[in-house]
């Protein structure tokens, strides 16, 4: 079998704050999961000790959803 030829492609600039954002994010969604027992982590302990210590607590800006009628 012959290898296929190699193929250009265009990559997508993305910029450093939407990376930033998708980081965080992540850290947000991964919190939510071992909240609810999905997932296992215990060192969110020393996450928001470094945390803190920089100035920057980790906070969690919840959206409340309308009522559905």
């Amino acid at each position: 079998m012959k290898p296929s030829k190699p193929m250009k492609v265009l990559l997508n600039l993305t910029s450093i704050h939407d990376l930033l954002n998708a980081i965080d994010q992540m850290a947000t969604y991964d919190r939510l999961l071992t909240e609810l027992m999905i997932t296992e982590f215990n060192q969110f302990e020393e996450e928001d000790r470094a945390l803190a210590a920089i100035n920057r607590p980790f906070t969690e800006n919840l959206k409340l959803l309308p009522e559905i009628e």
